[in-house]
């Protein structure tokens, strides 16, 4: 549950973080598109395609995590779904231990019982006689 709550909450923090930066890189894209309508230099240019493909490949590093981590959180959900499962025939289970010893006390009390009423019978009717 808590490795649940852990990737749940690094999924969280990734999916903001994958959102800024591709906020960041529409603005840039857009700044950068600007710019070189009133015209770059070359190095101006590779500047802007340097911090470009760094966004896209911070953002490309950011969606495969997500990914990964996406992936991860199933494989828990499915484990902790299949051990609550495990849990509840475990439980009925011990339901019906519980409930047979039940029976079986039972059982042995009444065969005590039966069995004292039977003597206080037998000497009932020799005392009778």
């Amino acid at each position: 549950m808590m490795e649940l709550a852990r990737i749940t909450q690094e999924l969280q923090h990734l999916e903001q973080q994958s959102d800024v930066l591709e906020s960041q890189m529409k603005s840039e894209a857009t700044e950068y598109q600007t710019q070189s309508e009133r015209g770059l230099t070359i190095e101006a240019m590779l500047g802007w395609q340097s911090r470009l493909d760094a966004r896209r490949t911070a953002l490309r590093q950011a969606q495969e995590t997500i990914g990964r981590l996406t992936t991860a959180w199933s494989t828990v959900q499915a484990h902790l779904i299949e051990a609550t499962q495990d849990r509840k025939v475990i439980d009925r289970l011990a339901e019906r231990r519980e409930e047979a010893c039940e029976a079986e006390s039972q059982r042995r009390e009444q065969c005590a019982m039966d069995e004292a009423a039977s003597r206080l019978w037998a000497n009932a009717e020799k005392g009778g006689r």
